[in-house]
């Protein structure tokens, strides 16, 4: 058998196989990752059957509990009194602040009629 050329513990040949083998690990790792995206992907695309008699789905929660969240007391959240000492705001500023809001588009005055 012959001798290699170069010496086995040579630093250039140890960092060319462990570049080598960080390459190898990570085309691993990207096909395993693409593999996954692919079925997750699969898994969601596919649409569930449903039977064709025409019954509605619950709602997760009820009507009751959407509105006892609604009104909920947030007075634990944001305290009250710490706004007790501020002044109250002109009617100008309110006035300019509700421009913004109907010039924004975010809000209209047909909805602040309601």
């Amino acid at each position: 058998m012959a001798e290699p050329l170069t010496p086995k513990n040579d630093p250039v040949t140890n960092a060319i196989n462990s570049l080598t083998e960080s390459i190898i690990r990570d085309k691993q790792l990207e096909a395993k990752a693409q593999v996954s995206n692919k079925e997750n992907a699969l898994s969601k695309s596919t649409p569930k059957t449903t039977p064709a008699s025409g019954k509605k789905r619950k709602a997760e929660t009820s009507l009751v509990e959407e509105i006892t969240a609604y009104t909920a007391d947030l007075d634990h959240v944001i305290c009250t009194d710490d706004f007790e000492d501020d002044p109250l705001p002109t009617c100008s500023s309110i006035r300019t602040k509700m421009n913004k809001l109907f010039d924004s588009g975010v809000m209209t005055k047909a909805y602040m009629a309601i």
